[in-house]
């Protein structure tokens, strides 16, 4: 148990920086879904260290090489984003909001920072537990609150319930695929079995429809890749009995929960329509990042509630009206490309546990992904500091996997 701990919060080593990025990354998983400002000092520390490691081994001609991938299409993504910032009404304002671009380098320092599979494994786990103290806190903040369910939505110690729901998203997808695992220990299954039964139930009590939707998106996907195919019959099944014997307004959530339009969703039908307006008119490089929200009066449609909004509740409009169909187009490369190399990358993993945390990567940025049609959690900082974490796990996996003789797995 002291040497897990020590492998887990000490780092291993023989460089200085590589042990600071490594604690740096211990530190991130365990703050992210408690504060932002913590988490994101670890990985300010955890980067900076993480790049002077690389510079070192350089200069000392080590073996281990840097991965890149995904390099190309973050990098056309970067530089269309500070165009469309450049080019904006307010240059100051949009191009101070580029600074989450820095996050992109949390999945270069995550590879940099996991020397072996059974780190990120230690890793992962250790998020779990992290995610479940926050669910304990938010089913303690719901059941201590009063009025109208809506108005007690947990948010832990985070600012929003949607942040909650989206860190929760993410997580019970890397919980379930440990439950589910055929080669992990008994204690390691029942440990994940908990907690994913502690994590649904948070993602229940948060109302959020949007998370909803993207996480069965995501277990789908888990159980197709894991050929668990045959449990799908689960899914509509709770749902089924959620709906016949929820509390009300779970079951009220549910049953609108497929009726995306102005009645079942309210504002939000009205926001996209002005969105699509405000693409139209700038349809190049958009808007601007972070001009949404003082743009938005002059496109506000007749019915709509709000003076104004910070953003349009849907990451690829919010994208195309922020950076244009090139930042769009830029911003779908990124996804394309990483489940075309994810894909690949499992084609070549052994069915152990490498290939499970593989599966269980690519499901959670598939629910991201369809979670954000109907939220903006890529601009959610906690939530794609995290997601960039996870789009690691695959090329960790692989590269910590025997080759096959003429096998080589392409990394951008």
């Amino acid at each position: 148990m002291k040497k897990r701990f020590k492998a887990v919060f000490l780092g291993q080593g023989e460089r200085l920086p590589l042990r600071v990025s490594q604690g740096a990354l211990v530190g991130f998983l365990v703050l992210d879904p408690f504060s932002i400002s913590l988490a994101q000092i670890c990985v300010t520390i955890g980067v900076l260290a993480a790049a002077a490691d690389l510079i070192l081994s350089r200069r000392e001609n080590a073996k281990f090489s840097p991965q890149w991938p995904l390099w190309l299409p973050f990098s056309v993504f970067v530089v269309i984003t500070v165009l469309s910032a450049l080019l904006s009404q307010d240059v100051v304002r949009s191009f101070m909001d580029t600074k989450q671009l820095l996050e992109i380098l949390i999945l270069y320092w995550a590879l940099r920072a996991i020397p072996a599979f059974g780190r990120a494994r230690l890793l992962v786990q250790l998020l779990i537990l992290a995610a479940g103290v926050m669910v304990i806190v938010g089913l303690f903040q719901f059941a201590l609150s009063e009025g109208r369910p809506l108005a007690r939505r947990p948010s832990g110690t985070l600012s929003i319930y949607q942040t909650f729901s989206g860190i929760l998203v993410i997580v019970t997808l890397l919980s379930l695929s440990q439950a589910l695992s055929r080669t992990a220990s008994p204690r390691e299954r029942w440990f994940a079995g908990g907690a994913t039964l502690l994590l649904i139930l948070g993602l229940l009590f948060s109302l959020t429809r949007g998370a909803w939707v993207g996480f069965g998106a995501g277990v789908i996907l888990l159980l197709i890749l894991q050929r668990r195919a045959r449990w799908l019959w689960v899914l509509p099944a709770i749902i089924a009995l959620l709906l016949l014997a929820g509390p009300r307004e779970l079951r009220v959530r549910l049953q609108h929960t497929v009726l995306f339009n102005e009645e079942a969703s309210g504002e939000r039908v009205l926001m996209w329509k002005a969105g699509l307006q405000m693409a139209r008119e700038f349809p190049v490089l958009g808007v601007g990042t972070d001009m949404v929200k003082p743009l938005y009066p002059d496109y506000r449609l007749p019915g709509a509630k709000r003076p104004t909004v910070g953003h349009l509740h849907n990451s690829p409009l919010q994208v195309t009206v922020e950076r244009g169909t090139l930042g769009l187009a830029a911003w779908i490369w990124i996804w394309v490309s990483f489940f075309a190399l994810g894909t690949k990358t499992l084609k070549n993993l052994p069915k152990g546990p490498e290939y499970e945390m593989g599966t269980a990567s690519l499901s959670a940025v598939a629910a991201f992904l369809t979670a954000g049609l109907f939220e903006y959690n890529f601009g959610d900082s906690e939530v794609v500091m995290l997601i960039y974490f996870v789009m690691a796990l695959p090329f960790i996996a692989q590269r910590h996997t025997p080759a096959k003789p003429g096998q080589r797995v392409p990394l951008s």
